[in-house]
């Protein structure tokens, strides 16, 4: 099954986003790893996403294998977003 994800992006990502978030459709099992993956596959301004932000996971700060649930929102914050 496919479940949906919101995906936020601070400091300079987030005028990648409309808005500053979007809302990806992927596989039950997805981390957040393979989610920047994806977002980086999108727009080339979010290569290296992992290497220059920390992650959250329904507003905790998380590892990049953490795997994602149904609904959960992910943000990507780089070090001087505010």
């Amino acid at each position: 099954p496919y479940d949906h994800r919101s995906c936020a992006a601070f400091g300079h990502y987030k005028d990648v986003f409309p808005h500053g978030q979007t809302t990806l459709t992927v596989a039950d099992g997805t981390t957040a790893s393979e989610v920047a993956t994806i977002l980086a596959e999108r727009d080339a301004r979010l290569e290296g996403l992992l290497t220059k932000t920390r992650i959250a996971v329904r507003e905790a700060f998380t590892e990049p294998g953490a795997v994602l649930s149904d609904n959960d929102e992910i943000a990507f914050l780089p070090p001087m977003s505010g």
